[in-house]
């Protein structure tokens, strides 16, 4: 959030960029990798997990809409902007052959994703790839659109091994499967009722002894914690996390203070916010963000009364619809 107004050339993201290029760091491997003791611990069910997981994902990384042609200009006093996505054969090829050597060392499977069905550097790329499969006969190759990937990879992610995309679908793809996943342990349902949330950060968490083998079990609840910032520090109050069966002299306090993570510009901002009348700090979410905790921070305004009951009138007029809808569609 703190860089998000600066230009692009300004933004963190345009020297990480220079480095890859200057580099010629154009393979990325990115794998997602669940272990089976580990399952309950993504967002996804264990039975669409299977046993274990490990899927390796083949990302271009110096090419693409990322590096195209790119800008805004106004005309008849409209303005637009445009970035550019351009691949060539060699481009595609070098990237291309990581992943066949890459499928060859694991499962001989590769999946080739792009959107050839409306893009022209699609095109290009699927025709590369199938013309190195030749070349690989011992990979199984497969092609599949990037929309239709994102599905897959959430309704039935065993069936890959490695993927090979562009730098884009790439990006988003990659973070999807890995550390944007999130299992929520503990939601306050109560917040969204009694408060307007105007704003949310994501805060880290100080935890101690077996206080994760814990939540991982689901065994924590924010009901009725509530934030407060102190001497320029953010601390959890009134979270309970059950004590963990096997833990003995390592259990702490269920519901001990504990202390949020966050950057010293975000405590500062929200430190402006609550002194401004009917602004306080409310905790919506505790869940893992891979291996780590984290906690959904809502900046929240008060309602008054009759903003609660019209909260509650509309909220019985959508039972009254879903109820509606299901007679409906029994006859």
């Amino acid at each position: 959030p703190k860089w998000d107004g600066q230009p692009g050339g300004n933004r963190p993201e345009a020297g990480l960029l220079g480095i890859r290029k200057a580099l010629g760091l154009y393979a990325n491997l990115r794998p997602a990798v669940i272990f089976a003791p580990l399952r309950a611990a993504s967002p996804l069910k264990p039975e669409i997990i299977g046993e274990s997981l490990d899927i390796m994902v083949v990302r271009e990384l110096t090419g693409g809409i990322y590096f195209g042609d790119r800008g805004t200009e106004e005309q008849n006093g409209v303005t637009s902007a445009y970035d550019t996505e351009r691949y060539s054969v060699p481009e595609i090829e070098r990237i291309a052959r990581v992943a066949f050597d890459m499928a060859q060392k694991r499962n001989h499977k590769l999946c080739s994703v792009d959107k050839a069905n409306v893009l022209d550097s699609s095109r290009l790329w699927r025709a590369t790839v199938n013309r190195l499969a030749a070349e690989y006969p011992d990979v199984e190759v497969s092609h599949l659109y990037v929309d239709n990937t994102a599905m897959q990879l959430v309704r039935d992610p065993g069936q890959f091994d490695v993927i090979v995309t562009s730098n884009m679908f790439g990006d988003i793809l990659s973070d999807s499967m890995g550390k944007e996943g999130k299992k929520i342990v503990a939601n306050n349902k109560k917040a969204f009722f009694d408060y307007f949330i105007e704003e949310t950060y994501e805060a880290g968490v100080s935890l101690a002894g077996t206080e994760v083998k814990s939540l991982r079990m689901g065994k924590g609840s924010i009901k009725e914690a509530f934030i407060r910032i102190e001497k320029g520090e953010v601390y959890l109050y009134g979270m309970h996390i059950s004590p963990y069966e096997k833990g003995n002299i390592f259990n702490k306090d269920p519901l001990r203070v504990r202390k949020l993570l966050m950057h010293k510009y975000e405590i500062n901002k929200l430190l402006g916010k609550i002194k401004e009348k009917g602004y306080t700090l409310v905790p919506l979410n505790i869940y893992f963000k891979g291996s780590l905790v984290k906690v959904e921070v809502g900046l929240a305004r008060g309602k008054k009364l009759y903003d609660k009951r019209e909260a509650i009138a509309k909220k019985d007029q959508r039972r009254e619809a879903e109820k509606d809808f299901k007679i409906k569609n029994l006859y």
